[in-house]
């Protein structure tokens, strides 16, 4: 697993489950360009830190997508209002050595051997608060809302908004633009907070083949379209990606 962690924007990546980690609010959407890695570290005018993880172009002005070595929220920053220092990703992981970043991917490597459930697979010894995640998997079929409806219902009084980490294929986000803009009133509504975790662009599997020539792992598959490509889908529909990737059937090597 470890030749993907560069990819998979500095991720810590997710096995079996994730932890929630809330990202800050995002309304950016449109058409960007000259989306790519871009690795550096940065400060902000608030004078915090950030590392970079991706560059791009909307209307012209270069935005950077951050992420707070702290907390793991990550952020849309014009470029112009960040001074970075642009470093291999492997001496940005060095300077933040004892992060609480830096500790996510190291624990994330531990489990790094497997060619399935590799990565996080367990959740936060003693965490107070709801964990839910939903991969959203290439389908033609309508997102069933009623399930987002009876956990707002059941889980109000528990916590609210209601926390879930969502999985996203770029194929899914393609065909069901009406369900995006209605996750996204529910957000605006104060009704959840959605982690959007990318879950690769197209999802390939194939039936009785050999784990380690499936999903990710498939010959031919283009690693900067299943995984930058689903990040922009996710930034042209108004979406914040998160640092964590949730691989395919859980397969990688």
């Amino acid at each position: 697993m470890n030749r993907w962690i560069k990819r998979l924007t500095g991720a810590a990546m997710t096995g079996a489950f994730v932890a929630l980690f809330m990202t800050m609010g995002f309304a950016l959407e449109g058409g960007l360009d000259r989306y790519d890695e871009y690795y550096a570290l940065c400060t902000g005018r608030d004078g915090a830190a950030r590392a970079a993880l991706r560059s791009f172009y909307r209307e012209g002005r270069r935005q950077i997508l951050t992420v707070d070595p702290v907390d793991l929220r990550t952020h849309i920053v014009p470029s112009t209002d960040l001074i970075c220092r642009e470093l291999p990703f492997s001496d940005v992981r060095k300077e933040l050595k004892g992060s609480p970043y830096a500790a996510a991917m190291a624990d994330a490597e531990k489990n790094s051997r497997a060619v399935q459930n590799a990565g996080f697979s367990r959740y936060i010894p003693n965490q107070k608060g709801i964990n839910l995640t939903a991969d959203l998997c290439p389908s033609k079929a309508p997102l069933d809302r009623r399930l987002f409806l009876a956990l707002i219902n059941n889980f109000k009084d528990i916590q609210s908004p209601v926390p879930i980490a969502l999985a996203v294929t770029g194929l899914w986000l393609e065909t069901h633009g009406d369900d995006v803009g209605w996750l996204r009133r529910l957000e605006r509504d104060g009704k959840i907070t959605v982690l959007w975790i990318n879950h690769s662009y197209h999802h390939r599997v194939k039936k009785k083949t050999p784990l380690r020539k499936n999903f990710l792992l498939s010959p031919g598959t283009v690693l900067d379209r299943e995984i930058l490509g689903t990040e922009k889908k996710m930034l042209e529909m108004g979406l914040l990606p998160s640092v964590f990737f949730r691989f395919p059937g859980l397969v990688s090597n």
